[in-house]
């Protein structure tokens, strides 16, 4: 039992720095560049919905009816990182948090946090999405560009 609250704690720790980390280049971040995160993450949103039916939207069903979802988009924005698209990887990162935001309540403020960054790009996502799309190499679809995922509901909102 003490070696299982020992793991949850590390593991905690290090979600918990991940998060901040990646708060600390959003918070530096203009709206065109949030607006490419957030299109590069609402696509995200799609390509799971069609690959493994996960509507990313909903969090909370996603991680109890998979729980190894949050480990299997950890190891995808590792890999994208690994092959030099860390533009890719920050869309998927964007979903990590989210995720481990109903795995792990602590990491519920961070990804609200997240999220109140993304929507000071949402005005611009349908002007990158341009960019994006020659980026993805197909349509980047952002019709979700004003949804804010359930629970994660910025304080400001």
């Amino acid at each position: 039992m003490m070696f299982g609250k020992l793991i949850n704690s590390w593991a905690s720790k290090v979600q918990r720095k991940e998060a901040e980390a990646f708060l600390s280049i959003l918070r530096t971040m203009d709206a065109d560049e949030l607006a490419h995160v957030l299109a590069i993450t609402l696509e995200w949103a799609e390509t799971l919905h069609d690959e493994k039916e996960w509507d990313m939207f909903y969090p909370a069903v996603v991680v109890f009816t998979d729980q190894m979802s949050v480990v299997q988009l950890s190891q995808l924005a590792n890999k994208l990182r690994r092959e030099g698209k860390p533009q890719l990887a920050a869309g998927v990162m964007v979903w990590v948090h989210s995720l481990r935001a109903f795995a792990n309540p602590e990491i519920r403020p961070y990804a609200r946090e997240i999220w109140m960054h993304l929507q000071r790009g949402a005005f611009y996502v349908d002007q990158v999405s341009v960019n994006v799309t020659e980026l993805l190499g197909r349509e980047c679809r952002t019709h979700r560009a004003g949804e804010i995922p359930d629970g994660l509901t910025p304080n400001a909102f």
